[in-house]
């Protein structure tokens, strides 16, 4: 089960950053809104093709820099950065 949960994050988030790169390569601002932390995956993976210094600015209550390791509860959401 928690296997396919994460298979479901990763489809979703390379989906994801094949348009955030078509976005950016079309010269548009690709606006990624979302519920789940693990979107941002996809987002820096889809932008960080184009820049070759890119920041990040998170704004959250958490800093969402687990790791498996580190990670109390396992969820990815949790892992993004």
């Amino acid at each position: 089960e928690e296997l396919k949960n994460l298979n479901s994050v990763l489809a979703g988030n390379e989906k994801l950053a094949q348009k955030v790169n078509k976005d950016i390569e079309e010269k548009k601002f690709p606006l990624v809104l979302g519920g789940d932390h693990s979107i941002a995956i996809g987002t820096l993976a889809g932008t960080a093709k184009h820049y070759d210094n890119l920041g990040v600015i998170w704004y959250d209550a958490h800093g969402d820099l687990n790791t498996l390791e580190t990670s109390q509860s396992g969820n990815i959401h949790g892992m993004p950065l």
